[in-house]
């Protein structure tokens, strides 16, 4: 199991113990479900097995297996080890940032 309240099991199966489904977000074969638990919107990283509290959520992609959010037009952010690893104001300068760190 991972980490927030079991939301899904490691294999990515759906645990409905209070979840409501609200979409999904495709990123190539990639399904990347958001629901809602109580008060808050979630977000699961099927790649490395993490739920992400998550607020107004316009997009997600991936980025060298790193879940990247956008949330407006010029917020963009990378997830890494289950915590903001970059900011950008565009998917592309977010992508200039990873790669001059040479990772």
């Amino acid at each position: 199991m991972n980490n927030h309240n079991s939301l899904y099991s490691s294999y990515g199966m759906f645990i409905n113990s209070g979840f409501v489904s609200i979409s999904v977000y495709h990123c190539g074969s990639i399904v990347v479900p958001k629901v809602i638990y109580k008060n808050y919107t979630v977000i699961y990283d099927p790649i490395k097995d993490f739920n992400y509290k998550v607020s107004n959520v316009k997009s997600v992609s991936y980025y060298n297996n790193n879940l990247c959010f956008s949330f407006n037009k010029n917020t963009y952010v990378m997830m890494r080890k289950g915590a903001v690893f970059l900011t950008a104001d565009s998917f592309q300068e977010l992508v200039r940032e990873y790669k001059i760190l040479n990772l």
